[in-house]
């Protein structure tokens, strides 16, 4: 039978299609042990359809997690480390998935939500790519001090003031893209901005992003990019315009702000709530720190607006 694998004894294995729905279902680091079984399996397991399938079962959404880090040591085993965990919003204890070793010591953060299992992770040590379910970790070049960013310390170069990075994906060509924008020049050497792409693969290296972000912008690393229907947005330091950029093309455009007065506000901050880009903030002269969540409706059309979800009172 077609799909099938016959053993000497007689015996029969389930065929493939059936194989595959099966392990669809188990947790990423089993799926990372079976492809050891043999060529064959680690072939039919590294594809592309089979990664997209257990993607798309992996996060259904009576599924939801949060995935976070304490700030404080949890590990009894290694009381000088933090772990990463992931909490079912249904409720239970929450799964600790991995320890921070990569972070020597230096506390980490999540920089991005995860996509498509991978996460983008800050520590005073540098950036790092995650992939918490095989707990495989990518550390990135100029990881500890990015060559373009604070190089005043250093007499004779030039360099940044500001860097934001982001963590987006192609579905075009497969491709994840870290991008990292610079900003605010210590000197009139350097150009007013600088964008770089890093492709996870075996030849990654930074590179010159294909269009350069615009150069009347400055972007903060306190408030990375977020990842939305195939763009990059990131927040301006000033005056709270928002930038895109297409992680396919590479080329930058821009979203309506958000309805804020500048006057008014705190620090805003972008994140991505249920498929469309979300504004938050704190009022700024408000005893009760009332925050307010705003949402981006018809993002991807003419007719974008920002509308306000709700207003949370902390004191009520």
């Amino acid at each position: 039978m077609a799909g099938e694998h016959k053993e000497a004894g007689g015996s029969f294995w389930l065929p493939d299609d059936i194989l595959i729905d099966i392990l669809s279902y188990l947790p990423a680091k089993s799926v990372v042990r079976f492809r050891a079984v043999s060529r064959s399996w680690r072939a039919m397991l590294s594809s592309a359809s089979f990664v997209e399938l257990h993607l798309r079962r992996a996060n259904r959404r009576d599924q939801l997690k949060v995935f976070f880090h304490p700030a404080m040591p949890t590990d009894a085993e290694h009381p000088d480390k933090c772990c990463f965990y992931s909490w079912q919003l249904h409720g239970g204890p929450a799964k600790k998935l991995m320890r921070d070793d990569f972070a020597h010591g230096w506390f980490a953060a999540p920089v991005t939500k995860p996509l498509r299992g991978l996460v983008l992770i800050r520590s005073s040590y540098g950036y790092y790519v995650l992939n918490p379910s095989t707990n495989a970790v990518l550390a990135l070049p100029d990881r500890k001090f990015p060559l373009k960013n604070r190089i005043d310390l250093v007499t004779n170069l030039s360099g940044y003031m500001n860097v934001s990075y982001g963590l987006g994906y192609c579905s075009a060509t497969g491709e994840y893209k870290v991008v990292r924008l610079f900003s605010d020049p210590v000197s009139g050497q350097a150009p007013a901005t600088n964008g770089e792409v890093f492709v996870l693969d075996a030849l990654a290296c930074w590179r010159p992003s294909a269009q350069q972000p615009p150069p009347e912008f400055i972007f903060d690393e306190s408030n990375p990019a977020v990842f939305l229907n195939g763009l990059l947005h990131l927040l301006c330091l000033y005056g709270f315009d928002v930038i895109t950029f297409n992680v396919s093309d590479e080329t930058f455009g821009s979203a309506p702000p958000p309805p804020v007065d500048v006057d008014e506000v705190g620090e805003v901050t972008l994140t991505e709530f249920d498929g469309c880009l979300g504004a938050f903030y704190q009022e700024a002269h408000s005893d009760n720190y009332a925050y307010h969540i705003w949402l981006l409706r018809d993002h991807a059309h003419e007719a974008a607006h920002w509308e306000q979800l709700c207003r949370i009172d902390m004191a009520a």
